[in-house]
This record gives C-alpha cells, sequence and structure tokens, in this order.
C-alpha cells in the first residue's frame, strides 16, 4: 500500500451520507493508501469532489496525473511535493495544469475503466462536484458503486430501492456497518426458530428481512468507508454457514405440524439441499482457485444462472410461493430437484472449464469485453 499526503483543497462545503467533504476524502483514500502529511507521493484534491473507492485506488497507484471531470480539474496526483504550491493553484484548469506540470491529463474511465471485477459489473466510476444541488445524485453514484452486478435476482432487482433509502437512513442516524449486521445475525436465528416450530409464514417474513439487511450492512459499509476485515469475516461468515441450518429448520417444522408426509423422502430431500448447497460452494472455490475467477461471471449464461440458481434467496422465494398455496412439503422438495438441476449444471461447468483450460484457452470474464 502506498504512502501519500492528502491534501484537500478549499473548505468542503456540503455532505454526502452524512459526511462532511473532509472526512469523506480521507476516509476514502485511507482505504487504499496510507495516509501521512510528510510523505513525497501527494494528491491535491478539491473538497466538493465525490469519488468512489475504485477511482481513489486507481488515483492512488499511479504515479502522476491530472484528473479532470466536465473541464474540471478535481484532483492532481505526483510523485514529488516539489511543485505541490504551484499545483494547488492549479486546481481548476486543466489546460493550465496539463503545459505546467507535464503530466498527463486523464476522465475518471480513462484512469479507472468501467469494469468492476470485484464486484463484476461495468459502471462509470463516480466523480461529481457537489454544488448544493445534486446530493442525490451523488449518493445513489455511489451506492450503485457498491452493488453487486451478477448476484441473485431478489438482490440485484428487489433490494435496490428499499436499500438505498434504508442505507441512507443507517448513515443519518449513525449506525454502523456492524450494528447492521448483527441484527441480520438476530433475524436470522428468530427465522431459524421460526422454521423449526413450523411457522413458515412468519419465518419467510424474518428471512427476508435477514436478507435485506444482509444487502444494507455491506452497502453502508462502501458508501461511508467503514469497512474492515472483521466487517468482512462477521458479514460472510454469516452468509456461508446460515443456510443450511435453515433448511434443516424447515424439514423439521414440517415435522413438527404433521406436514412431513413420507419421512424417508423428506430426509433424502433435506440431505440434498444441504449436500448441493456445499457442493455448490467446493464448485465455486475449486473455478476461483484453478482459474483465479467466479464461476459466474465467465460466460453469459453463468452470470444467468447466479441470478436463479440454488442459492438462498432463490430458494427462499420458492419456498414462499409453495407456503402461499399451503404447499410447503411440496416446496422443500422442488428446491431439493432445484438444488440437483443447478449442481449438476454448475459441476458441468466446471469440468467445460478445466477441457477449455487444457486447451490452453485463456480465461476472461465476459464481462471484461461487455
Amino acid at each position: 500500500m502506498n504512502t501519500l499526503a492528502l491534501k484537500i483543497i478549499g473548505t468542503p462545503k456540503h455532505r454526502v451520507w452524512s459526511l462532511d467533504g473532509k472526512e469523506r476524502l480521507e476516509r476514502t483514500f485511507a482505504r487504499v493508501a496510507k495516509l501521512d502529511a510528510a510523505a513525497n507521493d501527494v494528491i491535491l484534491i478539491d473538497g466538493d469532489w465525490v469519488l468512489d473507492g475504485r477511482l481513489a485506488k486507481r488515483l492512488a497507484a499511479i504515479n502522476e496525473v491530472v484528473l479532470i471531470e466536465a473541464g474540471e480539474v478535481a484532483a492532481i496526483r505526483l510523485s514529488s511535493a516539489e511543485n505541490l504550491d504551484v499545483a494547488a493553484g492549479l486546481i481548476g484548469k486543466p489546460e493550465q495544469a496539463a503545459k505546467t506540470l507535464g503530466v498527463p491529463v486523464k476522465t475518471a474511465i480513462q484512469l479507472a475503466g468501467t469494469y468492476n471485477d470485484e464486484l463484476r459489473k461495468h459502471e462509470t466510476p463516480t466523480l461529481i462536484k457537489l454544488n448544493g444541488r445534486n446530493r442525490a445524485e451523488a449518493e445513489k453514484s455511489t451506492f450503485n458503486a457498491s452493488y453487486k452486478g451478477v448476484t441473485d435476482f431478489v438482490t440485484k432487482y428487489c433490494w435496490p430501492w428499499p436499500a438505498y433509502h434504508f442505507t441512507r437512513f443507517c448513515a443519518a442516524i449513525g449506525l454502523t456497518p456492524n450494528m447492521v449486521t448483527t441484527l441480520s445475525l438476530v433475524m436470522t436465528v428468530l427465522a431459524f426458530h421460526l422454521f423449526w416450530i413450523g411457522s413458515f409464514g412468519w419465518a419467510i417474513a424474518v428471512a427476508w428481512f435477514m436478507t435485506f439487511l444482509d444487502t444494507v450492512d455491506g452497502k453502508l459499509a462502501r458508501v461511508t468507508m467503514t469497512y474492515s476485515a472483521w466487517g468482512n469475516i462477521y458479514d460472510h461468515g454469516i452468509d456461508l454457514i446460515h443456510p443450511p441450518f435453515w433448511y434443516w429448520a424447515w424439514a423439521v417444522g414440517l415435522t413438527a405440524t404433521g406436514q412431513a408426509g413420507d419421512d424417508q423422502l423428506l430426509l433424502v430431500s433435506l440431505y440434498i439441499v444441504i449436500g448441493g448447497y456445499v457442493l455448490g460452494r467446493v464448485i465455486e472455490g475449486i473455478f476461483i482457485q484453478k482459474f483465479d475467477m467466479h464461476i459466474h461471471v465467465w460466460r453469459p449464461i453463468d452470470s444467468f444462472m447466479r441470478e436463479i440458481t440454488a442459492r438462498r434467496n432463490p430458494n427462499v422465494a420458492i419456498l414462499m410461493a409453495f407456503t402461499l398455496f399451503s404447499s410447503p412439503l411440496l416446496g422443500f422438495h422442488f428446491v431439493a430437484l432445484w438444488t440437483i438441476l443447478c449442481t449438476v449444471f454448475h459441476g458441468v461447468r466446471l469440468l467445460q472449464a478445466m477441457k477449455f483450460g487444457a486447451r490452453g484457452g485463456e480465461f476472461t470474464s465476459w464481462l471484461d469485453a461487455a
């Protein structure tokens, strides 16, 4: 991680995500570099500009550049503090800055590109100058920049609008991402209990609230620049561990309410659902280890399957649909069938990838060229 001196020009006048400009920029760059006022490498930035973490990371990594947007200089990256006073006077003057400093001039797209490998999507980097009228635009842009592009259909299509507003609420009242994750954990345990006693309607409602909070905590962490290694482990640890417990509790709830039908068939379905979940995770892990990329971004069909594959959210949607028609047992058997089909699909895709690699194929995501 580079050591940089961050020099904020001017007095920031506007707040985004309840953060003033100085705090926001310091948090942003502290995530991608070690900040030291005495460092020789310098980033000068107008305090009213908002940029996302990906653009900040690229700006910190490059040697020298003048970053422009809409004809204005947003930031200047220098590898020496020698011209610091001169550069500070060139903020807002792109042509003069380029000539005087003799460094490249780039836009946000030229500097950071549009593909976000971490979040598996194409997105124009956020670089917006606040003017008192565009706070909502800046918040929506940074929120969208925090959202995964390849994910399940509930997270992708149902949660963005309410998650944006709830994230704003959390930021405004000072809730931290770990607080939201803790509430999510409470909902996880409560849903397990409700599944266990066969209160499927309430269990599904609580489960959906948990999945919603699971979306919000990560977005809150990214837009307020408060993510941490522990927070990542805390959040993803819960995500990874809890689904099999929910499936187990659903099966127990069916028995508790006298809806289990054939006990042996129910047990087989339970083994399939839990085993398929574990095997699916193993397949994903093998793909990442061998090909240094997620299986879900290899080809368009893989990204499509991620939206509907037998993971928590699509499975809860299936269980809800069948429960609405008073068929929770049939819903559980259907989840088992869907798990088999999805596991076979991903297993075949892994084998095809291995064959492709053995023939010398180069592994790139279809999103790289999209």
